[in-house]
């Protein structure tokens, strides 16, 4: 009779070690499979930071890299065609990516957006850039503006004078 309950002891001791065996191998693939989720998770999130950086600095992925900047070779070959002393009308300047290189080039240039951000941020661009002389900021729709400029001047006012700009 002991050997009897020997080999029962032995046989339920390998069936507990193979359930353990098998409950850790399942545990093991679901560690496995919730590691993998969460590695795609963390790239989706780095994938979304990364394209809210690359909004935030104008198309640049990084705030130091210019090689990469959507617009760049637009830009520059409108910027080219402009010479000193040119009048440029920018309808939907935003915050001048247009207009303060044409101004640095040594154009006049009345730029103009309805959104009032973007105009508060063109005139600090405009500071900054120096060219304050040179860049005429309005904040008006595009027809109101085309018709601002169209009018016919009367002696002694400026363009300022007639159409309030805000702070």
């Amino acid at each position: 009779m002991a050997t009897a309950s020997s080999s029962t002891s032995s046989s339920s001791s390998s069936s507990s070690s193979s359930d353990s065996s098998s409950s850790s191998s399942r545990r093991d693939r679901r560690l496995r499979r919730k590691n993998r989720d969460s590695i795609k998770i963390r790239k989706k999130r780095e994938s979304r930071s990364k394209r809210r950086r690359r909004h935030r600095n104008g198309g640049h992925t990084s705030s130091s890299s210019s090689s990469d900047y959507r617009l760049e070779h637009e830009h520059i070959r409108l910027v080219s065609r402009f010479g000193v002393g040119d009048i440029i009308c920018d309808m939907f300047a935003g915050i001048g990516p247009f207009a303060i290189p044409a101004a640095q080039k040594g154009c006049t240039v009345y730029a103009n957006d309805l959104n009032p951000d973007s105009v508060r941020y063109l005139k600090i661009n405009v500071d900054i850039n120096k060219v304050e002389y040179r860049v005429h900021a309005y904040n008006l729709d595009a027809r109101a503006f085309v018709s601002v400029l169209m009018t016919p001047p009367v002696t002694g006012t400026k363009l300022e004078d007639v159409v309030p700009i805000p702070n």
